[in-house]
């Protein structure tokens, strides 16, 4: 994909990822002549940080976001702040980990929050926008499955009820108890959706089974 096809399907945090580079690298130069006394080592990884930094920029603004995420990454292992942990998240949002990108947007904002309006609203922007974006599935219990163990993709659920955000694409729901049919649904999520399963299990000797699953969405 190309940097003006992809700039035409998504007009989010792009263009002001320029802005927040602009940001930390200034920030990264006016520190260095303070940094003369740090240990070699430390110089050395802020200088890995930095080169590494802006390739990730130019990786982002090529549409390259896997390579970029990559290089971000290794930034964020010298130093987190929140210019890196937004692109980070733009990187991930472009590759289709909504919800992860959702977490990291999080922390860039809360990491931000202390900090100037210029680096705190784009990362608040991007936040909202992906918020409305990002998909939820909603699981309840319904007939029979008050004791249930629930599986959403293979790994058991602490607790149901609450909205869980989810990256779009096939979902499957399973819920079992003892002396109960197994309950299986398979929700496939787009983007923006708002999706509620009902989890109903019929006795093992029920003749008339309830009918499922119950999905909802979108809104």
């Amino acid at each position: 994909m190309t940097a003006r096809s992809d700039a035409r399907r998504w007009s989010g945090p792009l263009p002001r990822a320029v802005v927040l580079a602009g940001l930390l690298l200034g920030a990264a130069s006016a520190g260095s002549g303070a940094a003369h006394a740090a240990p070699e080592s430390a110089d050395a990884a802020t200088a890995r940080a930095r080169t590494a930094f802006q390739e990730g920029i130019k990786l982002e603004e090529g549409g390259s976001y896997p390579e970029a995420l990559a290089r971000f990454r290794e930034v964020a292992a010298v130093k987190k702040t929140p210019q890196v942990l937004f692109h980070i998240a733009v990187c991930l949002e472009h590759t289709g980990a909504l919800a992860d990108a959702l977490d990291t947007y999080r922390q860039a904002s809360q990491l931000a929050a202390s900090a100037s309006a210029e680096v705190k609203r784009p990362i608040d922007e991007a936040l909202a926008s992906l918020d409305r974006r990002a998909p939820t599935l909603t699981l309840t219990r319904g007939k029979g499955a008050r004791n249930a163990t629930v599986l959403l993709d293979g790994r058991a659920l602490d607790a149901v009820g609450e909205p869980l955000r989810l990256p779009p694409g096939k979902h499957v729901v399973q819920a079992r108890a003892r002396n109960k049919d197994n309950f299986r649904a398979e929700v496939v999520l787009v983007e923006g959706q708002r999706a509620t399963v009902e989890l109903t299990l019929d006795d093992l000797d029920s003749a008339e089974p309830a009918p499922r699953p119950v999905v909802d969405g979108p809104e």
